[in-house]
């Protein structure tokens, strides 16, 4: 990675990397070349490489840059409320990568983990240990919410791609799912059938906020001493 910021006439670093998240909106950044940011730019990939000698480094400053962008712990909350600021702190993180699909792809692809990125560890992992964790269950809860933070990502991101292709209104896709699942044969697939309307909701729209709220029901220790 650059050990400082060059700028050379209109272009800088931060603009490049400003322009390669800008097409992590709509395509996958595993797939992202030179040529496409510099087309972006209106300069030639040469230009470019002045700042960047590879794509690797622009991929690792833009991830670095989108950890940043997210603004995960800039909410406010106290980090004494440890599941309000987990539930804030994973929100945000949520919603940056559902908008930001290309740059999921990468995260998920190639988990990389830079100044940034290891920054927001740190702070995780530190209210984590807060809420009584010891290291071990610490790290393990990182991992279980990262790993449900990103999948949830992926699945609703894909989710609302599918829906931009298709003609219907959201309550309509929702009846036909519900009379696709309703039709099936009860003495076949009886749970199926049964649960048709809430499969039919969840098919439009995955339930991230739920999922949270249970890994976390998991780490407080009043709810397992109750269980």
């Amino acid at each position: 990675m650059p050990s400082s910021k060059r700028t050379y006439g209109r272009l800088s670093q931060d603009a490049i990397v400003a322009a390669a998240v800008g097409l992590a909106r709509d395509r996958d950044l595993r797939g992202l070349t030179i040529k496409q940011v510099a087309d972006a730019l209106g300069v030639t990939p040469m230009a470019l490489y002045r700042y960047f000698p590879s794509k690797a480094e622009l991929l690792a400053e833009v991830l670095e840059a989108f950890v940043r962008e997210a603004e995960m712990t800039g909410h406010g909350v106290d980090p004494q409320h440890w599941r309000a600021w987990l539930i804030a702190s994973f929100g945000a993180m949520h919603a940056r990568l559902v908008d930001a699909p290309g740059a999921l792809s990468l995260l998920v692809a190639e988990p990389r983990f830079g100044p940034a990125g290891l920054e927001l560890m740190d702070r995780v992992l530190g209210v984590l240990r807060g809420a009584g964790l010891d290291e071990g269950e610490a790290a393990e809860a990182f991992a279980l919410l990262l790993g449900h933070t990103l999948g949830s990502a992926a699945l609703e991101s894909a989710l609302r791609s599918n829906a931009a292709g298709l003609d219907e209104e959201p309550a309509e896709r929702g009846r036909q799912i519900e009379a696709r699942f309703g039709g099936l044969s009860r003495n076949q697939l009886p749970h199926v059938v049964a649960t048709a309307p809430q499969l039919a909701r969840l098919a439009l729209r995955y339930p991230f906020e739920t999922g949270l709220e249970r890994i976390l029901d998991s780490l407080d220790p009043a709810t397992a001493r109750s269980t």
